[in-house]
């Protein structure tokens, strides 16, 4: 998150309008019962009111391939102990509590769930259906190395929608291990298309 709000999100902005000349597309892709998705919605809202002359405009596109979870992330509806890491701030910005304090609910507020649009994606399904290019992919469900053919169908047809300088966050230290692909590395699990 600290890459994409000092390094990323302004670069986008300043070297392709990404968020200001149109809006700034978002893909969390295996995005479970949404509790990152979320997180990610409070840092770009924070960064846009950090700088409210930009008019800064963000949609986030959160995919999953289980019903199940995607209702569960769509209600917004978690746990106090999910939101412990989130700082206090945001959550009397963005976290409304409860009426019956003892089941210590919280419910990320309409403003930040509006910003959200989740689609059942199964990301070995075939192409993922998106008309609009994704600035920005953060991806946790990569194959691991091992299974090199699936690995690079995937890696490519995530560059295939990815804008021209976008962004994509993997949770995969070891990189795309696919040197056909356009992506460069520009920090650990960070790589930007060229």
């Amino acid at each position: 998150m600290e890459f994409l709000v000092h390094r990323a999100l302004p670069e986008l902005v300043r070297a392709y309008g990404y968020g200001v000349s149109r809006q700034l597309v978002v893909w969390s892709a295996g995005c479970c019962t949404g509790e990152e998705t979320y997180a990610l919605a409070m840092v770009l809202s924070e960064f846009g009111a950090r700088y409210p002359g930009l008019g800064f405009d963000f949609l986030i596109l959160a995919s999953d391939p289980s019903p199940d979870r995607l209702e569960k992330a769509r209600q917004a509806i978690y746990h106090e102990e999910a939101a412990s890491a989130v700082p206090m701030e945001l959550k009397m910005k963005y976290l409304m509590k409860s009426r019956d304090s003892g089941k210590r609910l919280v419910r990320i507020v309409p403003e930040l769930r509006d910003s959200v649009k989740f689609r059942k994606i199964d990301l070995e399904g075939g192409e993922f259906g998106f008309r609009e290019s994704i600035d920005i992919i953060f991806c946790h469900g990569l194959p691991p190395r091992g299974d090199k053919t699936r690995r690079e169908i995937l890696l490519d047809r995530f560059c295939r929608i990815l804008s021209s300088g976008g962004y994509l966050f993997m949770a995969c230290p070891d990189g795309p291990g696919n040197p056909d692909v356009p992506l460069a590395s520009v920090a650990r699990s960070i790589f930007r298309k060229e």
